[in-house]
């Protein structure tokens, strides 16, 4: 039987970008990313990369850590897919205000129709129990199991399509099954959330009702229409941990009494959502920790010394052939052309680039300022999505005047 709305007169509005702070006329609040990757998820983000061996993420917990408390995070928790190894790093090591979350791969039986939903306050038994129970192949008793743990969870880019089979009748069912509903993920786009934020304003107790009669399926939580609702920057890449986030009203320490209060739907998201931009950097961080690690060690001594350059635009630090090498390079490269040997000359778009990165860069010393790891702990210069764009811009037209 469904209950009737009653209003709660204890609860306040909570805004959804309130700073935390305790001046007066300043709402309190506490706040946590959600949703963040280490390099535990070692899965390829894309199947094409399997091919190549690039995990989704090469960023390790301690620093994940270290971003969020940068950004402003009370908590930290971080949501690996299908493992719990990387934010138990965090609890072995004693680190302080740790949710212990794992982002969940879960299907529907009736077609496979795939889900990810994010799961918090697990212990490495109950990380245990989605596999000696086969939770993840049916996602009506991995919801039950939910219920029963009282685990604090929230569905995970519910808009996304993630195997071409997601319709309006797996969401439906879904509002029936899970309390928390993750309505700003940095990573998606913010249109996302509106079209979400009209679906949840739809699920008045008599719209609930329609639904258990219509889908044949009870609810599985009291004032199932009433969500908890969350926020997270699923960050793979060190750009953008703490810049979406869930938050609650007032100084919370506890996890358990911040996950309670987001699954009595005290919660609300802040942040900013995902774009072009943002994607195409997360790649690219990925892509340049891959290169770092299986490209640049078979590189020339030059290729080697640039590159190493060029990655600290994505906080990694790659080792770089010292001054002597350099030297004993070009002094090679020097005999081997008066002994008419065939030397190997740049090409005119890298004459152009050497010409043209200097003065570029120097128009951007935010950025350049950035290419220093004492920096990366708040983001290195391509988490700086706007002004790379700036940048990457300024530098082509540049280049193509070098070549003119």
């Amino acid at each position: 039987m469904v209950q009737a709305a009653q209003p709660d007169e204890n609860l306040e509005p909570l805004a959804a970008d309130s700073a935390p702070g305790g001046e007066p006329g300043v709402e309190v609040v506490t706040r946590a990313d959600l949703h963040c990757h280490s390099s535990a998820s070692s899965g390829p983000a894309v199947a094409a990369l399997a091919l190549i061996g690039c995990p989704e993420s090469y960023s390790e917990p301690e620093r994940v850590y270290e971003q969020a408390k940068a950004r402003g995070m009370d908590l930290v928790t971080i949501t690996d897919h299908d493992t719990i190894d990387g934010v138990m790093t965090l609890v072995d090591r004693g680190y302080p205000g740790v949710v212990v979350g794992e982002e969940v791969t879960v299907r529907f039986p009736e077609d496979k129709c795939k889900l990810h939903v994010l799961v918090w306050g697990l212990t490495p038994a109950l990380h245990e129990e989605l596999a000696t129970l086969r939770l993840r192949d049916d996602v009506y008793l991995f919801a039950a199991w939910l219920r029963d743990r009282n685990l604090g969870h929230s569905l995970a880019h519910p808009m996304y399509v993630q195997n071409h089979k997601l319709t309006l009748w797996h969401l439906e069912r879904c509002a029936l099954l899970f309390k928390g509903f993750e309505i700003l993920n940095g990573a998606h786009s913010g249109t996302h959330r509106s079209a979400l934020a009209t679906f949840l304003r739809s699920l008045s107790p008599g719209r609930v009702h329609r639904l258990i009669e219509q889908h044949q399926l009870e609810p599985l939580w009291t004032r199932v229409w009433e969500k908890g609702l969350t926020g997270g920057s699923d960050d793979h890449g060190l750009l953008n941990v703490g810049r979406a986030w869930t938050q609650v009203p007032g100084k919370v320490e506890d996890p358990r009494e911040f996950l309670r209060l987001v699954m009595a739907a005290r919660s609300d998201a802040g942040g900013t959502a995902g774009h072009s931009s943002l994607l195409a950097h997360q790649l690219t961080s990925v892509g340049a920790q891959f290169a770092a690690r299986r490209l640049l060690p078979r590189a020339s001594v030059t290729g080697r010394y640039v590159g190493s350059k060029l990655l600290r635009f994505v906080g990694v630090s790659a080792p770089k052939p010292g001054k002597v090498r350099l030297a004993l390079h070009a002094l090679r490269g020097r005999i081997n052309h008066k002994l008419g040997r065939k030397k190997r000359r740049m090409g005119p778009l890298l004459d152009a680039l050497a010409q043209s990165f200097g003065p570029v860069l120097a128009k951007y010393p935010d950025l350049q300022s950035r290419l220093d790891e004492k920096t990366w702990a708040d983001g290195a210069a391509v988490s700086r999505h706007d002004r790379m764009a700036e940048f990457a811009d300024d530098l082509y037209a540049a280049i193509h005047g070098a070549m003119g």
